[in-house]
């Protein structure tokens, strides 16, 4: 019995000790990009000797070719998706017209001095996410009839460096403004305004989406928009959280909105209060005489006036604000494919945000996409935050060859030109020529953009059409493709 138990822990250990290795490699365009979320997918068939069949914790090692010290990185590995697994791990800056490469092992055991994980705390008022020690948002999903002015609609609130709020709560001048919220007028009942009726109701959470890792985290949940009782939309709301470092959060949130009865459904209200909002905690209010302590807001354009709403040719929206005495940068970044035209409305007491007015299809779900970034004042280039919108809206292709690759010290890669020759096959198409061409058969949408973010060109690609792009200047545009198996975006160099 004794050298039986000896056997089964060799063979235990055999198995657990089983690691593999890929080199992945990744390259810029002329886009400098910060605080870049990556990710990359690897096909369970890749993983010899082969993975259990059934999806367990699998862990990463990450290290840049030419750098001495790893990276955080997380893997997933899901049964909703078992053919694949994806890593993921976060770039604080990427620079220009440059290639990466990495060393990437994927073990079933953590690595030693492995990064503390995502951690999600019940609280009476809903739920807190903390990375480590550090608090980075709480989740207020209480509803009460008895307290409707209180509990009217679930809101996220925002940690600052300090492990307090730097959000507004039900305190102060205009209550129903919260954190990060969102509402229309939803056949003429405001959802942002407090009264008339209207109520948002979180449901309940959905756990298969829940996600807590050391770079990164997933809630969803489902909240119900009523009108006197009655259901008149359907959201389903994601925040993903990166891990970037301590005074930085990384939010992206993920809707779908829904008309429980499949009819058509319009939002509607207007710029200076319905959308998608921000409001920093009531002290920026109260001070709000002072310039050196109220809010101040900027885009792409340069500076905003307070109070008016921009409608620039910009993506994306900053607030800059003192909470405690320390002051902070709020950015929130629209994303290409949300409805456009888009306002974002400015006040100096603390709030911005998106807005637009939008009739959705019956019968189609309405998804948005939206990320914030919040820092401390370790991060305030104001001039260059731009470079956070182009992580948002064109993140990197990363691919992954099977096997490592030499990690000695100083051997750093060359760059090589970009953009890509080729264009990645999940997309579904392909060039030949000054066409775009369908690979399959399955139709797609594919649009051109150019640098800006300004479309230049869109049309159904299927196997009897081809997409012309004869009239399209030469040069670097970005190609998004929409299709069955979501939308993708890929920067290529027309010749």
């Amino acid at each position: 019995m004794k050298y039986l138990g000896i056997l089964n822990l060799l063979i235990a250990s055999s198995v657990f000790a089983q690691s593999w290795q890929w080199t992945l490699n990744t390259a810029t365009d002329s886009l400098k990009r910060s605080f870049q979320p990556m990710r990359v997918e690897i096909p369970v068939s890749q993983f010899d000797p082969a993975l259990p069949k059934d999806p367990v914790a699998l862990y990463a090692q990450l290290q840049m070719v030419g750098e001495t010290s790893g990276r955080a990185a997380q893997v997933q590995w899901n049964k909703s998706d078992a053919g694949k697994i994806t890593v993921m791990w976060m770039e604080e800056s990427l620079l220009p017209n440059k290639a990466y490469k990495y060393q990437l092992t994927v073990t079933q055991t953590p690595p030693p001095g492995a990064a503390a994980p995502f951690k999600l705390t019940k609280v009476d008022s809903g739920i807190d996410v903390a990375h480590g020690d550090k608090m980075v948002y709480r989740y207020q999903d209480v509803y009460d009839a008895a307290n409707y002015g209180e509990t009217r609609r679930p809101f996220n609130h925002v940690y600052g460096t300090d492990g307090k709020y730097i959000t507004k709560g039900n305190e102060g001048e205009h209550p129903h403004q919260r954190g990060i919220f969102m509402g229309w007028d939803i056949g003429g009942h405001g959802y942002w305004t407090d009264g008339g009726g209207t109520v948002q109701i979180h449901k309940s959470y959905d756990p298969a989406l829940e996600v807590m890792g050391p770079v990164f985290s997933r809630v969803s949940s489902t909240i119900s928009w009523q009108h006197n009782k009655v259901e008149e939309l359907v959201e389903t709301r994601t925040v993903e959280a990166w891990w970037i470092k301590p005074g930085v959060t990384l939010l992206d949130f993920r809707y779908v909105l829904t008309e429980p009865n499949g009819k058509e459904f319009f939002l509607d209200g207007e710029g200076a209060h319905a959308g998608m909002q921000f409001r920093a905690a009531d002290e920026v209010n109260v001070n709000r005489l002072d310039s050196a302590l109220s809010a101040h807001h900027f885009s792409q354009d340069g500076a905003i006036k307070s109070g008016y709403n921009y409608t620039g040719k910009g993506h994306w929206i900053a607030q800059l604000f003192p909470v405690r005495g320390v002051k902070y940068l709020a950015m929130v970044m629209d994303h290409l494919d949300n409805p456009k035209p888009t306002e974002f409305p400015t006040r100096d007491y603390g709030r911005f945000g998106i807005f637009f007015n939008h009739t959705q299809p019956a019968g189609k779900p309405l998804p948005l996409y939206y990320r914030f970034l919040i820092a401390d004042r370790s991060v305030q280039d104001t001039a260059g935050i731009a470079s956070a919108y182009n992580s948002f809206q064109y993140p990197p292709l990363v691919t992954a060859v099977k096997g490592p690759v030499g990690l000695a010290r100083g051997s750093a890669p060359k760059a090589r030109p970009f953009p890509m020759t080729s264009i990645d096959p999940r997309l579904g198409i392909g060039i030949s020529g000054r066409e775009l061409r369908l690979i399959g058969n399955r139709p797609v949408v594919a649009s051109l953009y150019n640098l800006a973010g300004h479309m230049i060109a869109s049309q159904e690609v299927t196997p009897r059409s081809a997409m012309s792009l004869a009239a399209i200047p030469k040069g670097l545009v970005w190609i998004q493709v929409r299709g069955a198996a979501g939308t993708m975006t890929q920067a290529y160099l027309l010749r």
